[in-house]
């Protein structure tokens, strides 16, 4: 059976780094994010890769230099290295966030539980895109 984490949130793989094509998933019941090696064909336990800075964890992103992005049901997104490693608070929305997902342009997008989608622009101001009724999920499109 392949690997199951207590409460999952969002998924994502790793594109860069050390640990590049590792699985990462959200263990929202615990607070952190697991990483998981290949082959993901046996049973096998996760090894704890994000434990600090987080506040209800749920949503994650990869951009494309392989930094990881948590998004956290207090508003904040944080940002840490491919290895795990904190950067800071890389946005706040002020909303419960939920998914969050990069554009082709570098752009993140965030999906909140308000049903708000807000852009946070590459020089980290925020604009409200939309809103959709009970908005979990997020992805984005090529142009």
């Amino acid at each position: 059976a392949p690997f199951v984490s207590d409460g999952g949130g969002a998924t994502a793989f790793l594109t860069k780094g050390v640990f590049s094509g590792n699985l990462l998933v959200v263990d929202v019941a615990n607070k952190k994010v697991v990483r998981v090696k290949p082959p993901f064909t046996a049973s096998q336990s996760g090894v704890d890769f994000i434990t600090t800075n987080l506040t209800g964890p749920i949503g994650l992103a990869v951009n494309a230099q392989g930094n990881v992005f948590v998004s956290n049901t207090d508003g904040t997104i944080q940002q840490f290295t491919s290895a795990g490693k904190f950067v800071g608070q890389y946005a706040a929305t002020g909303l419960n966030n939920t998914n969050i997902a990069f554009s082709s342009g570098a752009n993140l997008m965030v999906a909140t539980s308000q049903g708000s989608i807000i852009w946070v622009h590459s020089d980290g101001t925020l604009t409200t895109v939309g809103t959709i009724a009970g908005t979990q999920g997020i992805t984005t499109c090529p142009k």
